[in-house]
């Protein structure tokens, strides 16, 4: 009876050791070696005491989660696709990894003392974790609050930091009430205007840290301007000079912050440089300053970003 009882004891004792085993390996570094790259010695980080830091290359299939934490400090922390670049002074270093809700790895201690400008490799497994996904698509909404102004909305896709994103703004802002006249002066036409912009961009991701990033771009706009009657002016021809259309070549700056892995806000400056106009847009842009400006000018966008 008395080793029946052992058993019973044991039994449950053994299966919960093999449950925090296993909950133990929910992040692993499976290898670390110094490597051959000059990025540290490239670009240099230096610490408190002003010394250079070594940097180490975690590889990891979630890199948008991974914490790295060190008892020395980390300096810098850059993250790619499928990558965290962590800068750490020199010295012996007892890592901490976390991601998400998974047990952490703590006071991991490296097999190697960091030397400065040295790139060094870690291979990080995580439980239960599939291939980060390089395909990422997002839908933005937004307001113009230069130029066109008025809401945006836009379609995309990141593909390894690059971005290809089709957009469009429908202006709110109306031009004044422009007149034209006959060579004999006998009015032919009145209108104001608005306008509505089509435009595809290209981008490219820069991280800057965890939660921010630049994305510098460069694209082309098609801008179509119409023009609504001004109310009790009736002219020879209300035809004349009712639409226009031009298009736009743009290069922007936009800075993104994070909140979290679905939801970015983003701010765009940019510049439009003209590329073409109609002939009704040239005689429009040269009578009003506000219409010039829908083709040639800066911009500036304030918007959502959501990611899936």
């Amino acid at each position: 009876m008395k080793k029946k009882a052992k058993l019973r004891f044991l039994l449950p004792a053994l299966l919960l050791l093999v449950s925090v085993g296993a909950m133990a390996q929910d992040i692993k570094i499976v290898s670390f070696k110094k490597t051959s790259s000059v990025e540290a010695s490239m670009n240099p980080q230096l610490d408190g005491l002003k010394k250079p830091c070594g940097m180490i290359r975690f590889l990891v299939r979630d890199s948008k989660k991974l914490r790295v934490e060190s008892n020395l400090g980390v300096v810098k922390t850059v993250r790619g696709a499928g990558e965290v670049k962590v800068y750490v002074p020199q010295g012996r270093q007892k890592i901490t990894l976390r991601c998400g809700n998974m047990i952490p790895l703590t006071n991991y201690m490296l097999p190697e003392e960091i030397e400065g400008k040295t790139t060094y490799e870690a291979v990080v497994e995580l439980a239960g974790v599939g291939i980060e996904k390089e395909r990422v698509v997002y839908v933005g909404a937004g307001f113009n609050a230069l130029s066109i102004m008025g809401p945006s909305l836009a379609v995309g896709v990141s593909l390894n930091r690059h971005n290809i994103e089709l957009g469009g703004v429908v202006g709110l802002n109306k031009s004044d009430d422009i007149f034209a006249y006959s060579s004999d002066g006998t009015l032919r036409s009145g209108h104001n205007y608005k306008a509505i912009r089509a435009q595809l961009r290209y981008g490219y991701e820069l991280p800057l840290t965890d939660f921010f990033k630049l994305v510098p771009q460069v694209g082309v706009a098609g801008n179509f301007i119409s023009g609504s009657k001004v109310k009790d002016v009736n002219g020879s021809d209300a035809d004349y000079l009712k639409s226009a259309s031009s298009v736009s070549a743009l290069a922007a700056l936009r800075l993104v912050a994070e909140l979290n892995s679905h939801l970015h806000v983003q701010i765009t400056p940019e510049y439009n440089f003209g590329l073409a106009k109609n002939d009704n847009c040239k005689t429009l842009s040269e009578y009003d300053s506000k219409i010039k400006s829908w083709t040639d000018g800066f911009n500036l966008n304030l918007g959502i970003m959501i990611y899936f």
